[in-house]
């Protein structure tokens, strides 16, 4: 079992788009249903999606459990730990953004947006050109530029949050 804690603090400016997250489900998907008697659900951030990693998120504790059922051994990951009294600040970095969530369309709005000399340059895996990074297939553009860090997540719009209603009700077996 892996537990992973991330936070998020709405009122810092580089987190703001967690109160734009918020405020489009209140209006948007959280109201409607209620006036229509629907049932209405929390809005969740998973760590695989871009919305996650546009707020972002400090991770601030990791842990693996092993052999939960017989003998629980609990290994906390250090690195990503902490301290619950430690000031919470710029000093502390986001996650990085996985770039192969990226969408064809926002590879292209990030090379358009972004400078590629200061801001994707020195995040290359591989140094290539401009040139041939706007011409790359976009499906082996991660492979050069594996994460978006914070400046660069910020060039991505946020993608639309539709509400669908799930079609199974599932049950625990």
């Amino acid at each position: 079992m892996r537990i992973t804690c991330y936070e998020i603090y709405p009122k810092e400016p580089r987190m703001k788009v967690f109160g734009e997250l918020i405020t489009n489900h209140y209006y948007n998907i959280y109201l409607p249903k209620l006036t229509n008697n629907a049932k209405t659900n929390p809005m969740n951030l998973h760590p695989a999606l871009i919305q996650f990693y546009k707020c972002n998120p400090i991770k601030v504790f990791s842990c693996i459990i092993k052999d939960i059922d017989t003998n629980p051994v609990i290994r906390i990951d250090r690195e990503s730990y902490v301290d619950p009294f430690a000031t919470r600040d710029s000093t502390l970095k986001p996650v990085p953004m996985p770039s192969s969530l990226l969408k064809r369309h926002e590879w292209k709005i990030l090379f358009d947006r972004a400078d590629f000399d200061t801001e994707i340059f020195p995040l290359l895996t591989k140094k290539k050109s401009e040139e041939f990074m706007r011409i790359a297939p976009y499906k082996e553009l991660p492979t050069y530029i594996p994460f978006l860090d914070e400046t660069l997540r910020n060039y991505i719009p946020l993608r639309e949050i539709v509400s669908t209603r799930q079609q199974d009700h599932y049950q625990r077996r």
